[in-house]
């Protein structure tokens, strides 16, 4: 046991406590201080976090965690060995960043709103005079799905409210100070679309007779929000109303004491580090040392499965002879959702308005003559990065499969042809819906793929394996979007349709020929 905290425990104290000093005190320089880059709060809070806890244990824990004798006909050691370090690392360094962001922010007190910028931007303010009108009202309420599987349905209203001086300075026109109020309801979302409906009626009437009632101008202090999806959604309230185009500062009001802003971030974090190493020890604990691996550690030597694993990104995204189109259309769909998520439109999900912008496909802005939005809605992907890790991986395993029997030209063709019938069959069902996403073409990969099969233009031993990994993936997901709110069937059944279609006439032709 003692090698084994010498050579994992206390090189995992050290990557704990070095990120969770290195990598606040970057934020706080970088993102607080000098606020060098307007980013969405998600992205320096939660996103850098678990992408360098992640970096960390691939490269540096995992190779001396093989030092655990885990039987693999059990457990694959290597997947539990960095799960659980990842979780041990990035829950303490998120928990940490939130706590920064609020401890860092100050308290500043101003006569009126109309001060605010005449100071250094505050996370805290207070005013002396001011009125809150509850006529100028902007209103956004939105709809989503969330928990596995889909499970809720979330409803949302954004009120924003603006904040004036005096009651006498309402009629001079709209400020830029408002104040933000927000109602929540989660329901089932295996409810029946009428139930769904009745249960949005009774949540916006009660919602309303709330806000009829509610003082908004109690508060003991306002927080002021950073760039994060309920600023926009409250700037998308206030431009439902008004024809407003300045930066507008968003104020939520706060009703406790300033000295418990911070909440409990702090015992969270002391907390989370403390359990986490325990779990740490644990999972070193148990297992015995594996006598080749605890040699090669103490010898110095490297281990080379970080090299190997670069080694598989690099082929997987890396186009090559038999293996071309594939990657390329791996990589154009990697790189839009890095460009859409850099530009701040989201990462675990997207809002309707980012995806239209985007390209996302829609039946009334396609019938007005954006035409074009039926082939680049193949490459955004609403679902956030669940959507796209599962559509890059069905189309993986599809062009691995079928690109090298066929050929660049055909798996291209039927990629975009089957994606633009996709889009066509989504719109024709679903006139009012905003869709996304690369399914539809993969399923005419796999329809493609499929009438190959049934019309066994491949060896035996090739069509009962293809077989295997084909029915499963087209079942599955068939069924997945029958059975969950949100999934775009039409476009999965259009795109497998015209796949078979095209796969059944490509294989006649070619037993004419032959």
């Amino acid at each position: 046991m003692k090698e084994k905290l010498r050579f994992i425990f206390i090189p995992y104290l050290f990557v704990l406590f070095g990120l969770l000093i290195g990598y606040t005190l970057l934020n706080w320089l970088l993102f607080i201080k000098w606020n060098l880059l307007s980013l969405d709060e998600i992205i320096p809070n939660f996103f850098i976090p678990a992408v360098l806890a992640g970096l960390v244990t691939w490269l540096f824990l995992l190779p001396r965690l093989k030092i655990l004798d885990i039987n693999p006909q059990r457990l694959d050691g290597k997947t539990l060995s960095f799960i659980i370090t990842l979780v041990v690392l990035s829950v303490p360094l998120i928990i940490a960043q939130k706590y920064l962001t609020s401890a860092s922010g100050k308290l500043t007190s101003l006569t009126s709103p109309k001060e605010i910028d005449q100071f250094e931007a505050s996370k805290y303010y207070t005013f002396k005079d001011y009125y809150v009108d509850k006529n100028l009202i902007g209103v956004n309420t939105t709809y989503g799905i969330s928990g596995k599987n889909n499970t809720n349905f979330d409803m949302k209203i954004y009120a924003a409210l603006p904040i004036f001086e005096s009651q006498e300075d309402a009629t001079k026109g709209i400020p830029h100070i408002w104040l933000g109020i927000q109602y929540a309801k989660t329901i089932s979302n295996r409810l029946d679309p009428s139930e769904k409906e009745y249960a949005a009626r009774k949540f916006l009437k009660e919602s309303e007779e709330d806000f009829l009632q509610k003082d908004v101008s109690v508060f003991q202090y306002l927080e002021r929000l950073g760039n994060s999806d309920d600023k926009e959604n409250y700037i998308t309230a206030i431009t439902n109303r008004f024809a407003y185009d300045t930066d507008q500062t968003i104020l939520i009001g706060i009703n406790e004491p300033f000295e418990a802003h911070n909440g409990n971030k702090l015992y969270w974090l002391i907390g989370s580090i403390i359990v986490g190493s325990l779990v740490f020890l644990l999972l070193i604990r148990i297992p015995k040392a594996h006598p080749d691996q605890m040699n090669r550690i103490k010898s110095g030597q490297r281990d080379k499965s970080a090299q190997e694993d670069i080694a598989a990104i690099i082929a997987f995204l890396k186009p090559s002879d038999n293996y071309y189109i594939t990657p390329i259309l791996i990589n154009l769909n990697i790189v839009v959702f890095i460009l859409m998520f850099l530009s701040g439109s989201g990462f675990m999900v997207f809002k309707t308005n980012d995806l239209i912008k985007w390209g996302a496909n829609n039946a009334t802005l396609v019938a007005d003559g954006e035409w074009w939005r039926l082939i680049t809605s193949m490459f955004v992907h609403g679902g956030g990065i669940i959507h796209l890790v599962a559509n890059i991986s069905g189309l993986w395993l599809a062009g691995m499969l079928l690109e090298p029997l066929v050929g660049r030209i055909k798996l291209i063709t039927v990629y975009m042809i089957t994606g633009i019938i996709a889009s066509l069959a989504s719109i024709l069902w679903y006139d009012d819906v905003v869709s996304s996403g690369a399914s539809g073409a993969i399923f005419g990969i796999y329809g493609y793929l499929l009438a190959l099969l049934l019309m066994k233009r491949f060896a035996v031993e090739v069509n009962k394996s293809f077989l295997i990994l084909v029915l499963p993936y087209i079942g599955f997901n068939l069924l997945a979007g029958f059975a969950h709110f949100g999934t775009d069937n039409a476009g999965h059944i259009g795109g497998l349709i015209s796949g078979l279609g095209i796969g059944f006439i490509l294989a006649l032709f070619q037993e004419k020929e032959d």
